[in-house]
């Protein structure tokens, strides 16, 4: 006997205080056996209808904990209460743990996380910026120097992984770039580019290297000729004369004819040609995108597009000045979406991909010629635990997390990070 709806002045995911703690609202309830009107309100531990006059808005938010350059509040930390979704703020702080804490020195040697916002700012970039025309390569200078400070001094391209979290229209998924150094080497070698390149190498070469026109040149002037050296007409043998003498002109001219080999008189019907062998997977590593969304939500090829771009940005600024990067398609990184775990709801997203994250993070896959062959259609993290509960539980756990950081250290004690970036918009909720 009860409407639900939303209350304008306190719309649905709305942080309050109620006497049985904080929490957030999920809706706006009518009785008409209760006078008072009521709020659906999630709280640490459970679902409950709580009457309007019990319910304050929270207004104000005080910090919990400062951690590297990350401010959790009290607001923040109700974004851990289940069915509830994460913002960037919390996010931002558990990649950020995963990297100073779990990974170590030798670990941040080979992984780089960005933070969430770094994929809004390369997005938005493009978007509205663009890359081509007259300005192309002044243009490319302009966004390299604003997203060069979310790379925290590091070089991104000796990295073997690079994680990227994207936040786009209330949901979130996660992309990591396998082997970006090899892919590097790769576009740098003069005689590997223009095969993986097509025409475009010439347009796009690094400096100080040949053409593809110059190395297809190159190549004809060393390839064997298919003709035959002049003076080598097979004349007859010696004994010939003997012959003549013995079995006469027909008889000896039949002996010579039987004696030739095979492949100077080829057989002029059309042969089957052989299927060519192919050669088997590289067992070295390969450079590619992984796409890992809970939900499929996102469009997969404009993120890897995005990516692609970037790739070549970091790439042209390494050849230095005067360089426009590769064009990097994807037949040179390409992308693939492989199978994982999906959520059953429309708020645990932000869950997955940390839970992706620190999966990918201590067991990476292997990413070699043979990942390639199959398409990564092999399934990840699929260790047949029940991801419902797994879920549920990280949350718990990031919260107690927070409550022990800001127990061990105390409030405002930064973490390990260099403070080099700056502080953007939360593209999630608040």
């Amino acid at each position: 006997g009860g409407v639900e709806d939303q209350d304008p002045a306190t719309p649905a995911m709305t942080a309050v205080w109620t006497p049985w703690g904080e929490g957030v609202t999920l809706g706006f309830s009518r009785h008409r056996r209760i006078p008072s009107a009521r709020y659906h309100i999630r709280l640490q531990y459970g679902e409950a209808f709580v009457q309007r006059e019990h319910v304050q808005r929270i207004t104000a938010s005080s910090t919990v904990l400062q951690y590297d350059t990350v401010t959790i509040s009290d607001k923040d930390m109700l974004r851990l209460l289940p069915g509830v979704y994460l913002n960037d703020n919390v996010v931002d702080f558990y990649l950020r743990f995963l990297s100073n804490e779990v990974l170590g020195d030798a670990g941040r040697r080979r992984f780089f996380i960005f933070t969430p916002f770094f994929f809004t700012k390369l997005s938005s970039g493009l978007i509205h910026g663009g890359l081509r025309g007259k300005q192309a390569q002044e243009k490319q200078s302009q966004l390299w120097r604003s997203l060069r400070r979310w790379n925290k001094g590091q070089d991104v391209l000796e990295k073997d992984f690079i994680v990227i979290p994207v936040c786009h229209k209330l949901h979130w998924s996660v992309v990591v770039i396998c082997h970006p150094g090899v892919l590097f080497e790769r576009l740098s070698n003069p005689v590997v580019a223009p095969a993986l390149m097509g025409g475009d190498a010439a347009s796009h070469s690094s400096p100080g290297t040949s053409t593809a026109q110059e190395l297809a040149a190159a190549s004809i002037a060393r390839a064997p000729s298919l003709h035959a050296p002049q003076g080598t007409s097979n004349p007859l043998p010696d004994a010939a004369s003997q012959e003549y003498q013995e079995h006469g002109l027909a008889g000896a001219r039949q002996l010579r004819r039987s004696t030739r080999s095979a492949s100077e008189f080829p057989d002029p019907r059309p042969q089957k040609e052989a299927p060519p062998t192919r050669a088997p997977p590289s067992t070295d590593p390969e450079p590619c995108m992984l796409f890992l969304d809970s939900a499929k939500a996102h469009r997969a090829q404009t993120v890897f597009s995005y990516l692609r771009t970037y790739m070549q940005l970091a790439i042209a600024q390494r050849w230095g000045v005067g360089s426009t990067g590769p064009k990097i398609t994807s037949d040179v990184l390409p992308g693939f979406s492989p199978k994982v775990p999906q959520q059953e709801n429309d708020c645990d997203c932000g869950v997955y991909v940390l839970r992706y994250v620190e999966a990918f993070l201590r067991s990476p896959p292997k990413v070699d010629g043979h990942f390639l062959q199959e398409r990564g259609s092999k399934a990840l993290f699929d260790d047949g635990t029940n991801h419902v509960v797994e879920v549920r539980e990280k949350r718990l756990q990031i919260s107690r997390l927070i409550k022990e950081w800001q127990h061990r250290r105390g409030v405002g004690q930064a973490g390990r990070g260099d403070g080099n970036e700056e502080t953007a918009a939360a593209t999630t909720p608040a």
